[in-house]
């Protein structure tokens, strides 16, 4: 790409897309009107155009299930993007209702992915006791039981 007849680098090009992203700002209200209709694709749309804070983000992935309705939407790049915000283990709350998702819609690489950032963030933290490995346990016994 060239701005004034001379090559733009990724890095000014990766500022001139995010200065266009902010041009429109995302608010709460378009996340809850999309909520509140039901509407994945919009929320899709909102989030892949958020230029908030990360900590906003962070906030807005947990307060409407975003990671939820990516896997719902079957949408590869999406799960990732959001994965980014959000870590997902089998401890998690929804992670029962997600996997399940991902399974119906039998997209391989989706679940992949989950399991691979489950297992990423589970090792990082993992805490002997008995109760989180019972926990960790029955989640792996689930997700078997999706798939054998």
């Amino acid at each position: 790409m060239y701005k004034n007849k001379e090559p733009t680098t990724t890095s000014k090009l990766q500022d001139i897309l995010i200065a266009e992203k902010s041009r429109i700002p995302i608010n709460e209200k378009m996340y809850e009107k999309a909520e509140a209709n039901h509407n994945d694709d919009v929320v899709k749309l909102l989030f892949e155009n958020d230029s908030s804070e990360p900590d906003t983000l962070f906030y807005r992935v947990n307060r409407y299930d975003i990671l939820e309705k990516a896997v719902k939407l079957n949408d590869y790049n999406f799960v990732r993007n959001v994965l980014n915000y959000e870590d997902f283990n089998f401890r998690s709350i929804n992670s029962k209702k997600i996997l399940k998702e991902a399974n119906k819609n039998r997209n391989m690489d989706i679940m992949k992915l989950l399991i691979r950032e489950s297992i990423n963030n589970t090792s990082s933290d993992i805490s002997f006791s008995s109760i989180a490995t019972e926990r960790s346990l029955v989640s792996y016994r689930i997700l078997f039981k999706l798939y054998y």
